[in-house]
């Protein structure tokens, strides 16, 4: 999250926690209990481990993700194994606004092919209803950004949520999101662009593909069907 910061991109207030003494002092460094926090192990994926902390959190109502008081969560934490614990824990602000996650391929800090999947339902950490759409242009901007400041060439995901003063980034994974291919519903295949790049070893006449704006569902089978129908 620093490195962010110091490119200029809105990132969310982190704290790197260890133990629910550290978690405590975390929390009211960041203003709980009047903000929602979000507490996430730094070594899983997939949304695994992600929890929400807040006042008011009622954990049999089952949310994702779960919600669960600061004297829960820190009660929770210190009954961790180490393994759970290794890298340590992310405690972050939670942003309000659109949650987007933003599918990536550079070449030579040059946004190849980009695309935005929203979260509209999820089961578990599975998004199961959104849009796929083309980058609004803060997100762009953001993006650029961050290829251009990272000096990136490969795959990316980046996560944001935007609010009306703009996008800020929560998460980067350096690999392509669990859920890439659903781009392919609105004629942007994300994937078989970084093949053809790999395989030819330049970007020229790539492209940047056509982003039909889309809707997704992905229940008992795929769905997906054009927004403006």
């Amino acid at each position: 999250m620093q490195r962010l910061a110091d490119l200029g991109v809105p990132v969310p207030t982190s704290i790197l926690v260890r133990d629910g003494v550290e978690l405590y002092r975390a929390a009211e460094a960041m203003g709980y209990p009047q903000r929602r926090l979000v507490l996430k192990p730094r070594r899983l994926s997939g949304g695994r481990g992600v929890w929400v902390i807040h006042r008011d959190a009622d954990p049999f109502v089952g949310p994702f993700p779960p919600e669960l008081s600061l004297d829960a969560m820190a009660l929770a934490v210190q009954q961790w194994d180490r393994d759970h614990l290794v890298g340590g824990l992310v405690v972050q602000e939670q942003l309000a606004g659109e949650d987007a996650s933003v599918d990536v391929l550079a070449d030579e800090r040059t946004i190849v092919v980009a695309v935005t999947r929203t979260r509209m339902a999820s089961l578990v950490a599975l998004c199961v209803e959104g849009t796929v759409r083309p980058l609004a242009a803060r997100e762009r901007s953001v993006v650029e950004t961050i290829v251009g400041g990272l000096r990136w060439s490969s795959l990316a995901n980046v996560q944001l949520v935007t609010s009306p003063d703009g996008p800020a980034v929560y998460e980067i994974n350096a690999r392509a999101a669990g859920s890439i291919g659903i781009s392919a519903y609105a004629s942007v295949d994300v994937l078989a662009t970084a093949t053809t790049l790999a395989r030819r070893g330049t970007a020229t006449e790539l492209g940047s593909g056509v982003v039909q704006p889309t809707r997704f569902r992905r229940h008992w089978l795929d769905q997906c069907w054009p927004v403006d129908a």
